[in-house]
């Protein structure tokens, strides 16, 4: 659905070339949706427990919309329903707002603009599916509420938006920044938190639980992650293979979906099926760029080896019942996990790329010389749109079977929201209300879009791609280290990855200095999640 009707329909706009003001005058096209699934309530339903701490008359008033969704959910099980696609089962997740209208109010989104995947704000349809769904979304929320959503671009990069909060009083509703520059913003202590907007439901599907528990210091939260930040999709990272080259050596796709279906994607499977891969393709009797590998991977630290840790299940920061965190890089996993990767490195059919090296990971992987490969998603949408071989994904392995879910950490290109404290408080209605309502349009009809895309058109026809990019997506975490990374928490996000290709540096001498360095800085650290008003 676009958004409840008071019918009780699902209303949807028919959308042509015209200008945004003309299309509140359109005639709206009012279809049914498929009866829902009394099965899928648990992954559907928004929680009824919220994170926001405020007047006990909005909690309740969620609390009540919860349950009337669930309610209604459970009224309409048909068996029909079982035959719902994923993409149709998302549109039963609603977002529980009420249809307020705003008098065509401006919504501002102050956001960067040329990204090589479309995000916030697109010009207008182009014919792409992706920029189209990105379009259509914002037109949805823009008739629904009576708003209009424009771009509020500042200039001088994270320089010209720290000068714009500082000076200017009506700066933007939301604004959105690299993620590994936030801390500019957060260290001016110039943002509200986020669960001081009591109208949003932050335990929702469509708000990232993981990432924003993670990036939650003594109940404050400064960076949102939600599906309307489509990089946090994009930027993550996922194990990608060529199903001709894995049929060459005697696996079919289906034996590696099983392994995920059943828990038992590890890493030590990922080594056990490509360390033996190694053919001498130009018959030169040198191991060079032109040969086949079993895996190959970019050795920068900032890049996919960073991933393997979170991935892994790690915690950068350990959250204290006091409201203090400790630092935490070394323990016993971490140390083992280093040397597995350093071993897998060595063996023969793993090919390291350097930075610098052409062709790199991703040309080698199109051009069918490599089995393995670990890459963001947003090649997807790029680079392996000419790739003539069929690849399909997996989500980034376990550390053992031990570890209860697939996760993945996206490479700090990433981009979250913020609210700056340009905002008047009385206006946190106004602005949790359309952000929430795009976030749940993004979960609802963006997401589908883009897995299609990512994975050529068969995730709506292959039940088990579909299933394979819902775990990415569900694994997504986002941790504050990368935040303070090159800041307050020098180094404690991406120094693990930069060890891997220095196997005679242990981990425990690196950890000894940094951890006297961070020792010294936590208080300052603190202090930027303190409660210090509006």
């Amino acid at each position: 659905m676009v958004y409840n009707g008071n019918d009780g329909t699902c209303k949807i706009v028919a959308v042509n070339s015209i200008s945004r003001k003309d299309c509140f005058s359109k005639q709206r096209v009012v279809m049914n949706i498929k009866q829902t699934i009394a099965w899928m309530l648990t992954l559907l339903t928004v929680g009824s427990s919220l994170i926001a701490c405020g007047a006990d008359t909005k909690d309740e008033e969620k609390d009540s919309q919860t349950e009337a969704q669930t309610q209604k959910q459970t009224e309409a099980t048909s068996d029909e329903s079982k035959e719902l696609t994923p993409a149709e089962i998302r549109l039963l997740v609603t977002d529980g707002l009420k249809d307020v209208d705003y008098n065509q109010r401006e919504f501002r989104m102050d956001c960067p603009t040329g990204l090589p995947v479309p995000e916030f704000i697109v010009e207008g349809e182009t014919g792409d599916p992706c920029n189209d769904a990105v379009y259509k979304r914002n037109l949805k929320i823009e008739q629904r509420f009576n708003v209009f959503i424009t771009l509020g671009q500042s200039s001088g990069g994270s320089s010209g938006i720290l000068e714009a909060i500082q000076t200017d009083q009506d700066f933007t509703e939301v604004f959105s920044y690299g993620v590994d520059r936030m801390y500019k913003f957060i260290g001016n202590k110039l943002l509200y938190n986020w669960h001081d907007v009591e109208i949003m439901n932050l335990d929702a599907i469509y708000y990232n639980q993981r990432g924003n528990e993670s990036n939650t210091i003594n109940g404050f939260l400064y960076t949102l992650a939600s599906d309307l930040s489509v990089s946090t999709l994009t930027s993550s990272y996922a194990t990608f293979f060529n199903t001709r080259l894995l049929q060459n050596y005697g696996y079919q796709s289906e034996d590696l979906y099983q392994m995920v279906e059943d828990g038992t994607w590890t890493f030590d499977q990922l080594v056990t099926l490509s360390k033996d891969i190694y053919e001498d393709f130009n018959l030169n009797n040198t191991r060079d760029q032109e040969d086949l590998y079993g895996y190959t991977i970019c050795d920068d630290s900032s890049e996919a080896l960073s991933a393997y840790l979170p991935s892994f299940g790690h915690q950068f920061l350990i959250q204290n019942e006091d409201g203090t965190v400790t630092p935490n890089l070394l323990n016993d996993m971490t140390v083992a996990a280093l040397d597995k990767v350093r071993d897998f490195f060595a063996e023969d059919g793993v090919n390291v790329i350097g930075w610098t090296d052409e062709p790199n990971e991703v040309a080698l992987f199109v051009d069918g010389l490599s089995v393995f490969t670990t890459m963001k998603l947003a090649e997807c949408f790029d680079n392996l749109r000419a790739m003539e071989d069929q690849y399909s994904i997996l989500p980034m392995p376990k550390y053992d079977e031990k570890q209860e879910t697939y996760l993945t950490a996206p490479d700090p290109e990433y981009y979250l929201l913020a609210l700056p404290k340009t905002v008047d408080p009385d206006d946190f209605d106004f602005v949790g209300t359309i952000v929430e309502a795009l976030a749940c349009e993004s979960y609802r009809t963006v997401y589908p879009i883009f897995f299609d895309a990512a994975l050529k058109g068969r995730y709506s026809k292959e039940p088990q791609t579909a299933k394979m990019m819902d775990y990415v997506e569900r694994g997504r975490t986002f941790h504050l280290a990368q935040q303070f990374n090159t800041d307050i928490l020098t180094g404690l996000y991406t120094t693990w990855g930069s060890l891997t290709d220095e196997p005679k540096t242990p981990l425990t001498s690196k950890w000894t200095t940094m951890e006297r360095m961070f020792n010294v800085k936590l208080p300052t650290f603190l202090d930027l999640y303190e409660d210090s008003g509006y």
